[in-house]
This record gives C-alpha cells, sequence and structure tokens, in this order.
C-alpha cells in the first residue's frame, strides 16, 4: 500500500487553522485543527498518521510525508512503527497522492475563503461606505514615497514604499494600501492626485510600474464598492491633511531611520491632531 500525507496552515476571518490530508488508492481524508502553531502542526499529522496506522497495522504501507520536520520524528522511532516505510522523496505515484492530498486542502481552503468573503459581503452592504483619504510624499531626486492613509474613523497606516519612482506611483500605491487596510468596509476614497484619478479609469497610462498598480487596483475592488474622488490638497480639509503628514512622516521617519515605535508614536500624534481639531508641523 502507498500513501502520502500532505498538510497546510492558512488564515481565515474565523483564525487560523491548519489541515492535513491523508491520500492512499482508496482517496483522500481531511482533518482539520484550529490554530496554525509547530504543536498544531504536528498534532494534526499524527492524527493522519494514527488513522494510517491503524489500517496497515496487520499489512504494511510505504508513506511519504511532506512535512520534513515530522518525518523525521516519526523516522526516528520507526521501529515503533513496523508496519511503515517512511518514503523521503515524493517520486512517481507518491507524488501524484501528494497532489490529491494538496488539491482536497486547496478546495477545503477555497470553500473557507469563499465563506469569509461572503460574510464580508454581508457586513459590507450594512454599513455606509467608509471614507478614507490616502496620500505620498516625495522628496526631490530620490527614490521612494511616503505613503499615508486615513479613515473618518481615526484608523491609520503610514508605510515608505522605496521602489516608488515618482509621486504619481506613490499616489497609487497610497490608495493601494487604503483599500488593503480597510478591506472589511466599502470605500470612499479621497485623493488629492487627478492625475492618481485619470490612471485608475483608463485616461492616463504612465511607466509599466504605474499601469502595475493600477491593474493591482482594479484586482483588490473586484466584488466591493469602492469609489474615488478627487479633493483638493493643502486647502484644510482635515483628512487629506491627516493623509498629507502621515506620509510625509513615514518618508522622514525612513530617512532618520526613526525605530518603528518612535514612528508609531508619532502617527497616533497626527491622528489625535485630528481628532482635536489642532494644527500639526508634519
Amino acid at each position: 500500500m502507498l500513501a502520502a500525507i500532505h498538510i497546510r496552515q492558512v488564515r481565515t476571518d474565523l483564525g487560523p487553522l491548519t489541515c492535513a490530508a491523508l491520500a492512499t488508492g482508496d482517496g483522500v481524508r481531511l482533518f482539520t485543527r484550529d490554530g496554525d502553531t509547530d504543536t498544531d502542526r504536528n498534532m494534526i499529522g499524527l492524527d493522519a498518521f494514527a488513522l494510517l496506522y491503524e489500517q496497515v497495522r496487520n499489512s504494511s504501507v510505504r508513506l511519504h510525508l511532506s512535512d520534513a520536520g515530522l518525518r523525521r520524528n516519526l523516522k526516528f522511532v520507526s521501529a515503533s512503527f513496523p508496519a511503515v516505510e517512511f518514503v523521503d522523496t515524493a517520486f512517481g505515484p507518491f507524488g501524484t497522492l501528494v497532489r490529491h492530498a494538496s488539491d482536497a486542502i486547496g478546495e477545503h481552503v477555497a470553500a473557507l475563503l469563499a465563506a469569509d468573503e461572503e460574510r464580508r459581503k454581508v457586513a459590507r452592504a450594512a454599513l455606509p461606505p467608509l471614507l478614507v483619504a490616502t496620500d505620498a510624499s516625495k522628496a526631490r531626486k530620490l527614490r521612494g514615497a511616503g505613503l499615508g492613509c486615513i479613515s473618518e474613523t481615526g484608523r491609520r497606516r503610514m508605510h515608505m514604499a522605496p521602489e516608488a519612482r515618482s509621486i504619481l506611483e506613490g499616489e497609487l500605491l497610497a490608495i493601494e494600501m487604503g483599500i488593503d487596510r480597510f478591506r472589511d468596509r466599502d470605500l470612499h476614497i479621497l485623493t488629492d492626485s487627478r492625475l492618481a484619478l485619470a490612471t485608475l479609469d483608463g485616461r492616463y497610462h504612465g511607466r509599466p510600474g504605474v499601469a502595475a498598480v493600477a491593474d493591482r487596483i482594479h484586482e483588490a475592488v473586484k466584488g466591493r464598492n469602492v469609489t474615488f474622488s478627487w479633493v483638493r490638497g493643502h486647502c484644510g480639509h482635515a483628512l487629506n491633511e491627516a493623509a498629507h503628514r502621515l506620509a510625509v512622516a513615514a518618508r522622514r521617519c525612513h530617512e532618520a531611520n526613526v525605530c518603528p515605535d518612535v514612528a508609531a508614536a508619532i502617527a497616533d500624534d497626527i491622528v489625535e491632531s485630528l481628532h482635536e481639531g489642532r494644527p500639526h508641523s508634519a
């Protein structure tokens, strides 16, 4: 008898999950366990192994375990399992069994992720679109841009994108960051870049890097209600000003090699100043 056990760990909206699949000539048996630690990985693999050994204890089986660590541990005590011959390399029919096991896990995970997305759609539909401002800051003659995004509820993110080659690419990266940061809501995104909006609606085609970011944004908003609007920059719009300050802070913190804790404190102060309506010098 030939068998293969494959293990995969994933994260879903309901929490981390570890899956194992035992594939034999008779089909595939799936096992799941909440959590994604090394202990969870070992325990789920042992569950699959225990079932297999119960089936073959009076005969024999050649087994490939795709998890090298668990395979090594079981081989170390292989004398306790005389019915099992451990196979290190998934050659020939073992490769087919591993694919069957992997496919079974993949189908299960796909169903879980589809259920996650359906729950997100229901949750998003129950709430109005969240207003989010995004912005980018780029120093002259230096590659890279600081990115900032902030919602009307005060949730924020700032990040340095060292790969950005233009302010337009930075503006689009900031929009992409905002879409990713607030995946649980429909969005109304504000940007002070007319060129970014022109790129997103196809009226402007920039460098390949710019087009690549625009393509990722289009892919990220599929199935979601996300709208984009222009707001005049540096004219006192509170969210736009806060997004701008976050972007500038991200760039300056990167240039000055500021530690993450201090950078986070700066970002918190920007959000606090937004709620208090006080000016900020960043």
